[in-house]
């Protein structure tokens, strides 16, 4: 059987069937709201979220980061003495 085809026996697994983890579902509106702030929301619509550069993408990792943490959804990494050697 080719690679990627299914039969009746083994329909594979659906998406609906497997839970959403709330975390994930809060990340990707972090996402979403970082893209219309840097004014790259028609892009992602148009092209989706591989259409971005790498700049593009950094850039919006970069928002979330700093959103998440302004709202408490993260706890600031502090250096640990075994890293400052």
């Amino acid at each position: 059987m080719p690679k990627g085809s299914r039969s009746a026996d083994q329909p594979g697994k659906l998406k609906k069937e497997s839970r959403i983890d709330p975390r994930a579902a809060e990340r990707m509106a972090l996402k979403w709201e970082a893209a219309r702030k840097l004014d790259l929301i028609t892009k992602v619509e148009e092209l989706g979220w591989g259409g971005l550069s790498s700049k593009e993408t950094g850039a919006i990792g970069a928002v979330v980061s700093q959103m998440a943490r302004e709202r408490g959804l993260v706890e600031k990494k502090t250096r640990t003495a075994a890293s400052k050697e």
